[in-house]
This record gives C-alpha cells, sequence and structure tokens, in this order.
C-alpha cells in the first residue's frame, strides 16, 4: 500500500499525493470521484462487538449501513481506492477476495485498495460468526465493487489541500485526567 506524502509549501498551503516523491503544484490536478452503496445485512444477522454474537440478532433496520469508497487518481494515471464501511472491523480473511473482485472491475491494483469500518456495533460481526459462505458475504462483495465502480465513473478533477484550526475544550481522549484528578 503506498503511503500518503505531504508537502508544505511556501505559501503555507499542504498539497497531498498517492505516489511518493510526486510534488502537486497549483497547475496540478487529481482526478477524484466518489461512489456509495448499501450494505446493510439481511435480518436476523448477529452483531459485532457484543461478546457472544448469537446472543445479538439484528431485529430490523433504522438506517442502512453503507460503505463509501473514494477514487483518487494522479496526474500520472495512478489510481487508489479508499474505503469507509459501516462494519465494527474489518475481516483480514476476506481482504484478498475482495480486493481481487474490486481490481477485476476497476483494474485497480490490490496494494492500491484500501478498506477501514467506522467501528459500528450495529453492523454484522464480520470477525467470528459471517464467514465467506454466509450469505451476506456475496451482498458486501457486490456492494464494494458497485461503489468501486461508481466512485471510478464520477471522477473528475479536482485539488486537495487541508487546514487546520484549534478548537479548545470540544472533546478529548479516553482516560482523560480531569482537574480535580478524577480520570474520565
Amino acid at each position: 500500500m503506498l503511503a500518503p506524502t505531504v508537502y508544505r509549501s511556501v505559501n503555507g498551503s499542504i498539497n497531498w499525493n498517492l505516489k511518493k516523491g510526486f510534488f502537486m503544484d497549483e497547475n496540478s490536478f487529481l482526478c477524484v470521484g466518489f461512489g456509495r452503496t448499501d450494505i446493510t445485512a439481511p435480518d436476523p444477522i448477529p452483531m459485532g462487538g457484543y461478546g457472544d454474537p448469537l446472543q445479538r440478532l439484528s431485529e430490523g433496520v433504522l438506517l442502512p449501513l453503507m460503505a463509501t469508497c473514494i477514487a483518487v487518481t494522479d496526474p500520472e494515471g495512478q489510481t487508489a481506492l479508499l474505503y469507509t464501511i459501516d462494519h465494527l472491523c474489518t475481516n483480514q480473511d476476506w481482504m484478498e477476495d475482495l480486493r481481487s473482485a474490486i481490481t477485476a472491475a476497476t483494474c485497480v491494483p490490490a496494494d492500491r485498495i484500501m478498506l477501514s469500518a467506522t467501528h459500528t456495533h450495529s453492523g454484522p460481526d464480520v470477525r467470528d460468526t459471517v464467514g465467506q459462505s454466509h450469505p451476506y458475504y456475496t451482498q458486501f462483495k457486490n456492494a464494494l465493487v458497485e461503489a468501486a465502480v461508481e466512485a471510478m465513473q464520477d471522477r473528475s478533477e479536482a485539488q486537495m489541500s487541508t487546514g487546520s484550526t484549534v478548537a479548545e475544550n470540544q472533546n478529548f481522549v479516553r482516560h482523560y485526567v480531569m482537574t480535580d484528578g478524577f480520570m474520565a
């Protein structure tokens, strides 16, 4: 997997690209596209993150679970696909097969496909109980392919930059020690 490279220019703007050593100037454009598909599991299905997964089965759908894919192509034609999926975690046993299916549909090399989970406890238990033989796996794989194809077709010229600010007293990390010594 290529690591992102970040450059800070003289005027302070940040330029980012997935190809190590490539500098994005004001005349260079990326092509970026987005794809999004529903990955909601059929009922009932074991839910992730509750200990014994068979004790916590889904009972309906309040909001759909989604897979979002961003396709980023640099000026040299190198493309990466970045996913967020509404699951508790990713299942490493699935990665090779998922990446192969996505590569077959998009021609994006497997080492340029990244999947990350939102860590929702409202999704299927893909780590322990839902294996590749489960009907949900095929639905999930097809949805990821669909999101990638949509993202690839949606690409258009874009420039990428970042900014930052300080928002004090908004939130804090776990186990923060309060001024009175209490550990939150």
